[in-house]
């Protein structure tokens, strides 16, 4: 056996000890089957000289595939219009959940909005509160952006005082 022979099929063996490694402890049986594939494999590949060729025998994984049916398995078991009626439709279904998410949301928006006009007089504190919080938030910002107000005023002065001088002289 050539020695890239040896490191694949050494790789292999290691590749097997850590996928048995990381499953679970009640797949012992698949365990035990694939330790002893990768042996039959390992003392077929020493057995058979090099000039023949072997024929591996290809396993399907059945994730995607129904070997019953011999198709593509596409993961729904029962079709989205099981639940509805005789006469029903997807369509008009989703239309029907739409439109009753849209009047709950407009009931909602009335109440909120009803509630804002008919406010009393006891809830100015609370405005007046609210109001200082977004001061205090935003304190930093206007300060930062006073500074460079004042800086821009001046720069615009200072032009003007130059124009006047050069017009003037």
């Amino acid at each position: 056996m050539s020695s890239l022979e040896q490191q694949a099929t050494d790789r292999k063996a290691r590749l097997l000890a850590l996928k048995l490694k990381r499953k679970a402890p009640g797949d012992s049986v698949q365990e035990e089957r694939e330790v002893k594939r990768s042996n039959t494999e390992a003392e077929a590949h020493d057995s058979i000289p090099e000039d023949e060729t072997a024929t591996e025998e290809v396993t399907t994984g059945f994730r995607n595939y129904d070997p019953v049916n011999k198709d593509a398995v596409s993961g729904f078991t029962a079709p989205p219009t099981l639940r509805l009626n005789e006469h029903e439709t997807v369509e008009a279904v989703s239309y029907n959940l739409e439109r009753e998410v849209l009047s709950k949301f407009e009931e909602r928006a009335k109440k909120g909005f009803e509630s804002l006009l008919s406010r009393d007089e006891t809830d100015k504190p609370r405005k007046v509160c609210l109001e200082e919080d977004l001061k205090k938030d935003l304190e930093p910002q206007l300060r930062v952006l006073k500074a460079r107000t004042d800086l821009a005023i001046g720069s615009m002065v200072r032009e003007r005082l130059q124009n006047l001088n050069k017009s003037a002289t």
